[in-house]
């Protein structure tokens, strides 16, 4: 693994294990202003995305990330996550996640892309 591959992993680790200690905090310290987050294809820009992480994270009881599997890419890191929740039904969910993770210079997210079936999320 290169320095640069090591760092962007270190960055993607604190990411994760910040959304699963629902930190918002240190969640926003991993983006790089300008930043965005995209799901499914619908961009939420810089200034928006504190408040999607909001409803994400505390909308679904038990919110948290199982990492799978990751990947490397030039300028990015590719993560097959699960994501596991309580549904409105009081059932345990699992979700696969596919997120694309992309770095800005400093080593910050720039963009994370979030791919899932959103039909699962009931």
């Amino acid at each position: 693994m290169t320095a640069t591959e090591q760092a962007r992993l270190e960055t993607v680790e604190e990411h994760v294990r910040a959304e699963n200690a629902h930190d918002l905090d240190t969640v926003m310290g991993t983006f790089s202003n300008g930043a965005s987050v995209t799901l499914n294809g619908l961009a939420t820009p810089y200034d928006k995305i504190r408040k999607s992480y909001e409803k994400r994270m505390f909308a679904l009881p038990g919110f948290r990330f199982e990492v799978k599997q990751r990947h490397f890419g030039a300028d990015s890191l590719i993560a097959e996550h699960m994501l596991h929740f309580t549904n409105q039904k009081g059932q345990s969910m699992e979700v696969p996640v596919c997120i694309v993770y992309c770095f800005d210079a400093a080593g910050k997210l720039s963009d994370e892309r979030i791919y899932m079936n959103e039909a699962q999320m009931t």
